[in-house]
């Protein structure tokens, strides 16, 4: 079975949870915390969830995607991933259906926006599918969001100055991926280490780079932190955590993007 989805797909989405038994696999870029409420009240309590989603500050600062949305899931013993590279939305519901769409995990995309998938029970499809989800949890760029990456990330969205407002048509920004370092200069909130590798990244050429780009700061983060030996070990350790926090992405091969400049 194959059926086309061209309308809004909440009630569908929605219906597929309460029938789930044992597990949800949700992957998507913008999750609000209404959709994820609505997800708790209609699932079963033995169905476990795993969320795929795209950790980037601009996501928190637009309003498309909630710190309080991934910590519900967290705080009710799901578990969620950061996949720097996720554009896709594929929702699956105990390896037995599978929903490819447009739409996000927001009210807009489920209720109200012209969005269009496909809903199907095939057996090879669905395979592909959760192999497909089951591989990007395990890719070398995928973090693991905790409570504490979430905290450090509203923490920093909090201190950031507001936008001013002006009235355009409501839509979502998918491709808003690298925002101005002025948003958030003198703003964050960073551990002393995280602030010392944020610093270097800011003076790269290029948003692109590698950990050899690092090479002409080793004497200055010695100088910095004279108790630790193992500073280039260090440096891959920050890196992770800039990741879980939005400030840059992991490419893979040892490629790194910064997320703000």
């Amino acid at each position: 079975m194959i059926n086309i989805l061209n309308g809004a797909i909440y009630d569908e989405i929605m219906n597929l949870v309460e029938k789930s038994d044992k597990q949800i696999k949700l992957c998507a870029p913008f999750i609000k915390s209404s959709i994820v409420n609505d997800i708790y009240t209609y699932k079963k309590d033995n169905a476990e969830i795993t969320i795929i989603t795209n950790i980037r500050l601009m996501s928190f600062y637009r309003k498309v995607l909630d710190t309080s949305a991934l910590s519900k899931i967290i705080n009710s013993g799901g578990i969620v991933y950061n996949y720097p590279l996720l554009h896709a939305k594929i929702y699956l519901f105990d390896n037995k259906k599978l929903v490819i769409t447009s739409a996000n995990l927001t009210d807009s995309g489920l209720k109200r926006n012209k969005e269009y998938g496909i809903l199907t029970d095939d057996y090879d499809l669905v395979k592909i599918a959760n192999n497909d989800f089951n591989q990007m949890c395990s890719d070398e760029i995928t973090g693991r969001v905790e409570n504490k990456h979430l905290i450090d990330i509203q923490n920093i969205i909090d201190s950031c100055p507001k936008e001013i407002k002006i009235e355009l048509p409501k839509y979502e920004l998918e491709n808003d991926e690298i925002y101005s370092y002025e948003i958030i200069q003198g703003a964050t909130k960073l551990s002393e280490w995280k602030r010392n590798i944020y610093n270097i990244i800011i003076k790269f050429p290029d948003d692109h780079f590698v950990i050899n780009d690092f090479e002409d700061y080793i004497q200055m983060l010695k100088a910095l932190h004279p108790q630790n030996n193992y500073i280039r070990a260090k440096i891959r350790q920050v890196l992770q955590q800039l990741r879980d926090l939005g400030l840059i992405k992991f490419e893979g091969n040892g490629k790194y993007m910064r997320l703000f400049r």
